[in-house]
């Protein structure tokens, strides 16, 4: 079995909110990690490179009982193990926050809903960095999987919540380092 790793950094674009779904009345906070600083949480990376390689390569994926290419290298409910590994990207230099506060809006008066007035903060003018690994069998190497996760990761423009609101936007690179 072949291990690679790459180093992916993440750049912002626009801020960005990864949030807990944890809040307070008042406050939505991004998660933080150990050291108290905002992380991209490696299962949300995971679950948008997983979601990309899906859409960019036409996986016939099925609920249950799936053996089909994305569910052999992402994992499966089967309890067939993930050969994708992911950190949890941490920032790499300086960052902001910011605190926007904002009004929730009823949809269907068009209207602000009375008494919902939330705040959220939000992370700026960072990079975050990471890295992830893979262990590709042989029979996944012939079908250029790698070259398809490659395209998966950097396919990745926007991240966390608040999309539609001009949050999130982000640039990937990805660089191959090898073993360690």
């Amino acid at each position: 079995m072949k291990k690679i790793t790459y180093k992916i950094e993440i750049s912002l674009k626009s801020p960005l909110i990864v949030s807990s779904g944890e809040t307070n009345s008042i406050m939505r906070s991004m998660i933080i990690g150990i050291d108290g600083k905002p992380i991209i949480p490696a299962t949300t990376l995971k679950g948008i490179v997983r979601s990309n390689y899906i859409y960019l390569h036409h996986c016939q994926h099925k609920i249950f009982k799936c053996n089909c290419e994305t569910c052999m290298l992402f994992g499966s409910q089967n309890n067939r193990s993930s050969l994708v590994f992911f950190e949890d990207l941490k920032p790499s230099e300086e960052y902001y926050v910011s605190i926007r506060t904002q009004t929730a809006i009823d949809r269907y008066r068009r209207a602000v809903h009375l008494n919902n007035l939330f705040s959220q903060k939000t992370i700026e003018n960072t990079t975050f960095c990471g890295e992830i690994s893979i262990y590709l069998p042989p029979d996944l190497e012939k079908q250029n999987v790698k070259e398809k996760f490659e395209q998966a990761v950097k396919f990745i423009e926007m991240i966390g919540s608040g999309k539609s609101r001009g949050l999130g936007h982000v640039k990937v690179c990805i660089e191959e380092v090898g073993d360690r």
